[in-house]
């Protein structure tokens, strides 16, 4: 008889797990709020008819948007039933090196930048867990013969660690922690805890990446411990890759070298931290070496500080910075004033006020726009100096029209620090309007 198991929530990693399961030879039984297609072979339970109350599943494998008072999930605790997440269940499958990334910002530019580093040393790549593809469909096209891969990169998400009970990476990192999830995680504490799980399966053959100076993002743990940073403040018993006034410094037992951010083909202090983690994420999974001119292959992830020319002008496409800090951290790489962009769908209780010393410093006027665009333009203007102008508009197009309009030519950095859901399904949907619009 072959074994059971339940699927809950059918969003698209649902479906995958949903997919391998039926590969494996499972019973599959597929469970959500809603009434959902489902693979051929498995079967739908509508949660509220409560007709899965009567299986035996052999394990519960849960979508990351399932929270954990979820019908289903409670029962297994109930009942003591093994619970995972679709990026364990799916890494329980594969023998291929994980290269894990988390964190609270950076995490989808850091796997980008890692995954053409690997690329240019002749790796095939598999890129997705929380960055868009689910990692059973890699399972799935090993197994099928479709693809031959030989690393997995993949961003894990917080909700993707809270059901991993044995998730290995031989090489993972974390970026940051900054209170995000809340609603979902109830405290920072219980967030932070999720985020670390993403070392708990390494060994002395792994390597954990951290920042050097959050001692609340070191992990007690086997394997490899190396840092990034600012360079300042290391000793010569500290390896890893750390940031300098004019670049990047391999810290490394064999070897050493330096690079000019002059050298690494993208905009933002923030992304020479990304891209030295994603060195060393690197330097653990390929045999062969890292050296400076490794970097000069990288290009930007798209809405992640994407630069545009359109007719003489740069338009910067920055729509995935959906919470202040990834602002921040877009206006820290500018070197020009810019015009600024913000709003959307903004976070209870968000303080558009901590964006001001970077305003002050890089910022020539502000358009808000969109669902909280009144909100920050009232958060904002009792603040800034008179000289920065802060402007509401009704929507993105509308922003977008009156940067152009503005007569001298500064850059217009769209950095929402806002979601996108009161106008676009996504922050990809909002970036792709943007530069539609722009070429328009």
């Amino acid at each position: 008889m072959q074994p059971e198991i339940i699927i809950v929530g059918m969003g698209a990693s649902g479906q995958s797990a949903a997919k391998l399961a039926l590969h494996l030879g499972y019973t599959v039984h597929c469970v959500d709020r809603k009434v959902s297609s489902v693979p051929m072979g498995a079967y739908f339970h509508l949660e509220s008819e409560g007709a899965w109350q009567t299986l035996q599943p052999e394990r519960v494998v849960v979508s990351p948007g399932v929270p954990s008072q979820n019908a289903v999930i409670q029962q297994a605790i109930a009942k003591n039933t093994p619970i995972l997440s679709e990026l364990n269940f799916a890494a329980q499958h594969l023998t291929v090196p994980i290269v894990g990334v988390t964190g609270t910002n950076g995490k989808s530019s850091t796997v980008w930048y890692t995954k053409q580093l690997l690329e240019a040393l002749g790796h095939s790549v598999f890129l997705g867990g929380n960055f868009g593809c689910a990692l059973s469909e890699m399972v799935l096209e090993i197994a099928r013969d479709q693809h031959v891969y030989d690393t997995a990169v993949v961003e894990v998400s917080s909700y993707q660690m809270e059901w991993s009970q044995d998730f290995h990476a031989n090489a993972a990192a974390i970026l940051n922690l900054t209170p995000d999830h809340l609603a979902r995680h109830g405290t920072i504490e219980e967030y932070r805890r999720c985020k670390m799980k993403i070392f708990a399966g390494q060994t002395t053959a792994d390597r954990a990446i951290v920042p050097l100076t959050d001692p609340t993002l070191h992990p007690n743990t086997d394997a490899e411990v190396v840092y990034f940073g600012d360079q300042t403040s290391v000793n010569d018993r500290l390896f890893g890759c750390f940031l300098t006034p004019t670049g990047l410094h391999w810290q490394m037992p064999d070897n050493t070298w330096s690079i000019s951010k002059d050298d690494i083909p993208l905009m933002g202090t923030h992304n020479l931290s990304n891209v030295a983690v994603a060195l060393l994420l690197v330097d653990q999974v390929s045999t062969k070496p890292i050296t400076a001119s490794l970097c000069s292959v990288l290009t930007p992830l798209e809405h992640r500080l994407e630069p545009l020319w359109h007719q003489g002008r740069l338009w910067i496409n920055d729509s995935k910075a959906t919470n202040i800090e990834a602002t921040q951290a877009a206006l820290e790489s500018m070197t020009e004033p810019v015009v600024l962009l913000l709003g959307g769908a903004g976070k209870q209780g968000a303080n558009y006020v901590d964006l001001l010393p970077e305003i002050n410093r890089t910022v020539h006027s502000i358009i808000c726009f969109g669902g909280s665009g009144q909100e920050i333009q009232q958060q904002l203007q009792s603040v800034l100096p008179k000289n920065i102008s802060c402007n509401f508009t009704i929507d993105l197009s509308t922003a977008i029209q009156l940067a152009r309009l503005e007569k001298d030519h500064r850059p217009i950095l769209l950095s929402p620090a806002c979601a996108s859901f009161d106008a676009f399904t996504n922050f990809e949907y909002r970036g792709r309007f943007f530069k539609d619009t722009i070429q328009q």
